[in-house]
């Protein structure tokens, strides 16, 4: 198949096995908010409960100290339609797109999880010959089916990536498409210390063993309990959760913007640099706005 070599291999014993040189620099008010478990049977002590007093009702994310993102609808838009209606017009790529006897996600689904895409157009043309032309106008265009970044999620990439927050990527993509938005998107990927591509893993997320990858890549960063991911469908946020990650349903850059500030992440507010009534526009480093006990 199209998986790579495991993970221990690529990354050699030392990351795993020597000490995790980060975890000392957790500031003492984070592990303070990690260390308050409040489904413990003894429940929190009294100092626990007097830092906990001014945080409202609504419970607080801890803060965390890396970002996960998935890729499509979240950083790049991504519109199947768009490779195909130069091509094939739109009744073709709406019939690709709708026929449930071809299932065109199902197909997507097998490419991300390591299928070559030439198997699944000669699988195509066998069964659904109709659907052949529209097939191969999806791989020839792809570029089409994702030109447009989300500005505001990259946006707020380049602000954490400026700030050294370590950052990441966890996508369901064809490993030979993915090349193409390498190659139209490197400026704001570039920025990801490992993005981990389902289609060359040969595991799709939500699979509970996506997880085990990721935490092989971040754990010289600390590992999953330290990060928040973001995805735009909510069974790869439920998978997530389940795996013990802080996770996200992106619905907007706006919302996703204060979701990450609330988890003491240096982000501008989503209005914009804020003035302050001196007329000197805040630090990008959260200074002045964040929260106390986010730091």
């Amino acid at each position: 198949g199209m998986t790579s070599p495991s993970r221990s291999a690529r990354y050699g014993g030392a990351m795993m096995s020597g000490p995790n040189l980060t975890s000392g620099l957790t500031s003492s008010a984070g592990r303070r908010a990690r260390a308050i478990d409040l489904d413990d049977l003894d429940g929190p002590d009294a100092g626990d409960l007097a830092s906990l007093a001014d945080l409202g009702d609504a419970p607080q994310p801890s803060p965390v100290d890396m970002v996960v993102f998935d890729i499509g609808n979240v950083l790049v838009r991504w519109e199947p339609r768009a490779a195909l209606l130069d091509a094939v017009g739109e009744d073709a790529a709406t019939a690709l797109l709708t026929d449930p006897e071809l299932d065109f996600f199902a197909h997507n689904l097998a490419a991300d999880g390591g299928r070559a895409w030439r198997e699944i157009v000669a699988e195509i043309d066998e069964r659904h010959p109709h659907h052949t032309a529209a097939a191969q106008a999806y791989i020839d265009n792809f570029h089409l089916a994702i030109a447009d970044p989300i500005a505001g999620s990259v946006a707020i990439v380049r602000e954490l990536a400026e700030a050294g927050v370590p950052l990441f990527a966890l996508t369901n993509f064809s490993a030979e498409l993915f090349e193409v938005a390498r190659s139209l998107h490197g400026d704001v990927l570039d920025l990801f210390e490992e993005i981990i591509v389902s289609g060359e893993e040969g595991v799709t997320k939500p699979d509970p063993e996506i997880w085990e990858i990721l935490e092989e890549v971040t754990r010289h960063r600390g590992g999953l309990s330290d990060a928040v991911f973001i995805d735009d469908s909510a069974a790869n946020v439920m998978g997530a959760e389940q795996a013990g990650l802080d996770a996200i349903l992106f619905t907007d850059p706006d919302t996703l913007r204060d979701d990450l500030r609330l988890r003491g992440l240096p982000l501008e507010p989503s209005a914009g640099p804020r003035q302050t009534s001196a007329g000197v526009s805040e630090t990008p480093d959260g200074t002045a706005g964040a929260g106390a006990a986010q730091h």
